[in-house]
């Protein structure tokens, strides 16, 4: 698991940090 990347936050990169964030925590990448 991702913890960390998990623990960021999204919102402060907008759209595309949220897309990033998503992939990190499902592990698809």
């Amino acid at each position: 698991g991702n913890v960390m990347g998990c623990q960021f936050h999204p919102e402060k990169s907008g759209d595309v940090g949220l897309a990033i964030l998503r992939t990190f925590c499902e592990g698809d990448w």
